[in-house]
């Protein structure tokens, strides 16, 4: 018993020749708009195989149970309009493909319905010793701030879930690590948000971003490295550093002084440093050269405007 596995020319669902339909923004808004059909969303989402620790595909009878509804007919009413969207079917039974997964993560993730803030969480001292604490503004947007000097640091979206079950230390250490795992993809020309292509360059200004001087503040440098994205509007400013931080020869210069180079802060001395060496090398366009010192040991590092590394040096301090 189930949902008729025939094939279908529906928006959504496979046409003739097996590959998929389009669906438009308001059709994809009509299938989801339903109490029932997010539930049975949820529920396919939530099967789990402990054995085989994959997603477990769910027989029609088992997921009508857990969804709870009664009625067959409506039952079957609102899975069939999941079907090819969101839900591919197969013998074993029902589970998410690839946009009925992102949906499903959206939801768990409290991204569409936690609005609640959090305590601000006490991060370290910034390096005019004011307290650093981690805010969470509008719902969602996290951000480190100096309650002293008020210079921002990582502003990025961070969901609800990324609290749960981990101490003040370690969310801030996720936080951390999203940071620096969303600017790496921006290096990389990658939009971690919508996978699109991602515009980058260096700038002395922000003027042509962003009006105001929200990002200007606390810059060590003149020179600001820039990221957007023309698809979903995603925009980062961030300063040289944090961008270096992502090239491997950085990278492998951290790890082998024992230094994880994604948990390296904007207060740390070695990072400060870093910032107050930021070098133009040439101007059109912009190149620069900055250094990071660990122990004894001493990286110069020459990065283009699109961030790539042009050249690398070690050598003793």
């Amino acid at each position: 018993m189930g949902v008729e596995n025939k094939q279908r020319t529906e928006r959504g669902q496979e046409s003739a020749d097996g590959i998929p339909e389009s669906l438009s923004l308001d059709e994809a808004a009509k299938i989801i708009g339903n109490e029932t059909r997010i539930r049975i969303l949820l529920e396919i989402g939530k099967a789990w195989d402990d054995e085989q620790m994959v997603k477990e595909h769910l027989p029609y009878s088992e997921l009508k149970q857990r969804v709870d509804v009664q009625n067959s007919g409506r039952f079957n009413y609102h899975l069939e309009k999941l079907v090819g969207p969101f839900v591919d079917q197969s013998e074993e039974g029902y589970h998410l493909n690839v946009p009925g997964r992102k949906l499903y993560r959206t939801i768990v993730s409290g991204t569409l319905t936690d609005r609640a803030g959090i305590e601000a969480i006490e991060v370290g001292r910034c390096r005019c010793d004011g307290e650093l604490v981690m805010e969470r503004h509008s719902g969602h947007f996290c951000l480190i701030v100096c309650r002293q000097c008020e210079q921002k640091f990582f502003a990025i979206a961070f969901s609800p879930r990324g609290f749960e079950e981990r101490t003040s230390a370690e969310a801030i250490e996720a936080f951390r690590l999203k940071f620096h795992h969303y600017v790496s993809m921006f290096r990389e020309s990658l939009c971690p948000n919508c996978d699109g292509r991602v515009n980058a360059e260096l700038t002395d200004s922000l003027d042509e971003f962003w009006e105001g001087d929200y990002w200007e503040e606390g810059y060590e440098s003149e020179v600001r490295a820039v990221f957007w994205c023309s698809t979903c509007n995603t925009f980062c400013p961030c300063d040289v550093p944090t961008v270096a931080l992502t090239t491997p020869p950085v990278r492998r210069f951290f790890r082998d002084n024992d230094r994880d180079p994604r948990l390296c802060h904007d207060w740390d001395d070695v990072f400060i440093d870093a910032e107050q060496s930021v070098t133009v090398l040439d101007v059109d366009p912009i190149e620069v050269g900055l250094s990071f010192e660990l122990g004894d040991e001493r990286l110069d590092v020459h990065l283009d405007n699109d961030f790539r590394v042009i050249s690398s040096r070690r050598h003793r301090s």
